[in-house]
């Protein structure tokens, strides 16, 4: 969503994407934008839904960067995000969160366990407003290197600019 592209972690992205590309210590390893859909609706629903979200982050990549190289772009279409959803399960206070977390651990079949929670239906009413929409995502991620200071480097800042050393 362009609403999005305004974010605040869109601009700390840009901000780190800028000081790494102006200090010579840090080297850009790879990067790699990750698609996630909701484990809300059927299991090849959400697969297509998961690319559609990769194809869009790809789009939007190029306007967050600015164009910048990215050689390797690895880019992911992860489907549906039961770990994702898990985790948000464990970190929320849902009523019924306890039961929710048996569900997931007792089934394996993702159009079972989807089923059992939609029996919840007091429960699911929350999920749909509030945990469902934060799994609805893509996550652009730049595996970055830093070189430290050699023993040479740090000699002479100790002699010299003591104050950069913490």
């Amino acid at each position: 969503k362009k609403s999005e592209l305004r974010s605040q972690s869109v601009k700390e992205l840009q901000a780190a994407l800028e000081e790494i590309s102006s200090d010579s210590r840090y080297t850009i390893k790879g990067t790699r934008i990750v698609a996630y859909a909701s484990p809300e609706g059927g299991q090849e629903y959400n697969a297509k839904l998961s690319d559609k979200r990769a194809e869009s982050a790809k789009k939007a990549w190029d306007k967050v960067t600015g164009g910048m190289k990215a050689d390797g772009l690895e880019i992911k279409s992860m489907g549906q995000d039961w770990d994702g959803f898990r985790e948000a399960v464990e970190n929320s206070d849902l009523e019924d969160k306890d039961l929710i977390l048996r569900v997931l651990s007792m089934y394996s079949d993702p159009a079972v366990r989807e089923s059992e929670i939609r029996n919840m239906s007091k429960v699911y009413t929350e999920i749909n407003k509030n945990v469902f929409p934060e799994l609805r995502r893509a996550r652009f991620i730049a595996d970055i290197d830093y070189q430290n200071f050699t023993d040479a480097e740090l000699k002479e800042l100790a002699d010299k600019a003591i104050d950069v050393l913490d």
